[in-house]
């Protein structure tokens, strides 16, 4: 039987549980340059050394299951995060949304199923079997009539695509779809045709820097060009070392032992940032140990606070520009709210891109709104922003008319 290895950071095999300890990993993101899983999700921590999002979930669990992939479903380099359970959902490595099935899957299966070469996800809900694109498109459904108690991944045909095979649920038969094409090719057997394990996936991996961890590997901490700095785990504490003259150890009490410390420039400063992980916490150590940043990893303490980020606003016409732009500026609240019931609704909501025209006459009213662009897919929330922007007071024109131009991004960011 033909084995199918996907494309990603290190073979692993397919079965990938919640982590029981929590791990850390170098994200290959540079607006998401860390990334932490626990028992209760993962969490996104930005370049401004801050959780940037969270994400927890009714996972799957059991031997045959797979709550958490962490693998190149675009193939393009860089590792998407896929939850699977209730609800099943996929996160680009920036960590934003790209697609969820809110009311989840009984079973997750990742492997190249359709015609394009990169990832596909089949999700069984029961008595129906879904595959989707990375991208969400569903490929195909197949209803083989009886309800599946599982299923398994493998090339049946030889044509180096991945075919399922599935266990009806109360009887040792099985039933064989082509994955390419979703048809049945034998509707009950009561022999197998795939082994378990005939996928295997490339996994991101956590870090294991264990000569920091012990102490013997030097860096350059404090910023003066020179690898002079080390680590002592002491206790419930981590102390940092430097050999430059006069230098006092620095010591971080962080309540509790860490389990993992990796080196990164996370900011763009071209200067390390020390990141350590305990059970119940992240730190973000800066200037050799004169900053000191710490938060929770666990996912489930993080709320969600929706954004309008203004990207741009553009005046044009008004008696004064500038006070034109301000006058969005101080209604960018308003316009974040907006967003919020579509946030509290659906966690994995996409994040969306929305310009407006606003035209303003001679008395500083609003005398109309014209949505020029959106791909947020939501038409309350269009509104909503159309509906403050038109109510909103602007400075006057300098003759019959002015117009603003407001390019906004609708996104969130999670909070404990």
């Amino acid at each position: 039987m033909a084995c199918l290895l996907g494309a990603g950071l290190m073979a692993a095999s397919a079965t990938q549980a919640l982590a029981s300890e929590p791990e850390l990993y170098d994200w290959p993101d540079a607006e998401a340059p860390l990334l932490v899983r626990t028992a209760s999700g993962v969490l996104f921590v930005g370049k401004d050394k801050k959780p940037l999002r969270a994400y927890s979930w009714k996972a799957n669990s059991g031997a045959r299951h797979t709550p958490l992939y962490l693998v190149d479903l675009s193939r393009n380099g860089k590792p998407e995060v896929l939850g699977a359970g209730s609800p099943t959902f996929v996160l680009r490595a920036n960590s934003d949304p790209a697609f969820s099935l809110e009311k989840g899957c009984k079973q997750v299966i990742v492997a190249d199923f359709v015609a394009d070469k990169k990832l596909d996800v089949m999700c069984l809900t029961g008595k129906e079997l879904q595959i989707y694109t990375d991208d969400g498109q569903m490929a195909w459904k197949s209803t083989p009539g009886k309800n599946i108690d599982w299923c398994r991944a493998g090339d049946i045909n030889g044509d180096l695509k991945a075919d399922l095979e599935c266990k009806y649920q109360g009887a040792n038969q099985y039933v064989r779809i082509d994955g390419n094409s979703g048809q049945v090719t034998v509707q009950s057997t009561s022999e197998t045709e795939i082994e378990d394990g005939a996928i295997e996936l490339s996994h991101a991996e956590p870090v294991a820097d264990k000569e920091l961890l012990e102490g013997t590997k030097k860096l350059d901490l404090n910023g003066d060009g020179s690898k002079g700095e080390n680590l002592l785990i002491d206790g419930k504490a981590l102390v940092i070392q430097s050999s430059a003259a006069g230098a006092a150890p620095v010591r971080i009490e962080t309540k509790n032992e860490v389990i993992a410390v990796f080196a990164k420039d996370i900011t763009g400063d071209k200067k390390l940032e020390l990141i350590a992980l305990t059970k119940s916490d992240v730190f973000v150590i800066s200037e050799g140990g004169s900053e000191v940043v710490s938060f929770s990893n666990d996912a489930k303490r993080y709320k969600r606070f929706p954004l309008a980020d203004l990207a741009s606003v553009y005046a044009n016409g008004f008696e004064d520009d500038e006070q034109a732009r301000e006058a969005v500026n101080k209604i960018q609240d308003n316009l974040s709210q907006c967003y919020k019931a579509r946030v509290q609704k659906n966690p994995y909501t996409g994040i969306g891109r929305l310009l407006i025209q606003v035209n303003v006459d001679g008395s500083g009213k609003a005398s109309g709104t014209q949505q020029m662009h959106s791909d947020l897919g939501d038409a309350q929330v269009e509104k909503c922003a159309r509906d403050i922007l038109q109510k909103a007071s602007y400075p006057n024109a300098s003759g019959e008319s002015a117009t603003l131009n407001v390019n906004m991004t609708y996104t969130y960011r999670d909070k404990e």
